[in-house]
């Protein structure tokens, strides 16, 4: 839990959600927030929803200005994959926290469904959508490649070192081919 609090505290910045939510709220409130995600039964299901949203909204912020277009589809697969699975590694004891509360409240599972995946897939499409100029790629093409992507960060990045205890990296160069062979299969 140290760590979770930690990690959201060194990511916040001025103007962001976060500093928002701490002076609207108070600094009382705010903690009371992570709290709520660390501590649900003993706190408002909302405060613990906000913190989720926020997470994410920052982390799919952080990709769009941070990571520069690649020169080439395959490089930018590549790119893409090796971005969020270190951001899924750096996340693990939030997506921990996130997951269980998802396999326990359907109430969580809808909106982690919203705010996590679907919210990395979109932000994935759009930079897929850069390329359509090199290569037709149809919509169904992009959709379903940046959920595959979305999906497969997540299982890259969190699942197999931080729940099944495979070794960080070997897990992120089987990613890496893992990308190669995605961009083949678009190209």
């Amino acid at each position: 839990a140290n760590g979770l609090i930690l990690t959201i505290l060194k990511n916040i910045r001025p103007g962001t959600p976060e500093t928002k939510l701490s002076s609207e709220l108070g600094l009382q409130r705010c903690f009371g927030a992570l709290w709520a995600l660390v501590f649900p039964h003993s706190c408002n299901i909302n405060l613990s929803l906000a913190v989720m949203s926020s997470h994410t909204s920052h982390r799919t912020l952080e990709l769009a200005e941070h990571l520069p277009f690649s020169a080439s589809l395959e490089e930018e697969i590549r790119q893409l994959m090796s971005w969020e699975v270190d951001r899924m590694w750096e996340d693990r004891d939030f997506l921990r926290l996130t997951v269980q509360r998802a396999m326990l409240d359907p109430k969580v599972a809808r909106f982690t469904r919203l705010v996590g995946p679907a919210r990395l897939a979109k932000a994935i499409a759009e930079r897929l959508r850069h390329y359509r100029n090199k290569r037709v790629l149809d919509d169904d093409d992009i959709e379903a490649a940046s959920n595959a992507i979305s999906a497969l960060c997540f299982v890259f990045g969190f699942m197999r070192p931080a729940v099944l205890g495979y070794h960080r990296k070997e897990t992120k160069r089987v990613a890496e081919n893992v990308a190669k062979i995605i961009a083949r299969g678009l190209q």
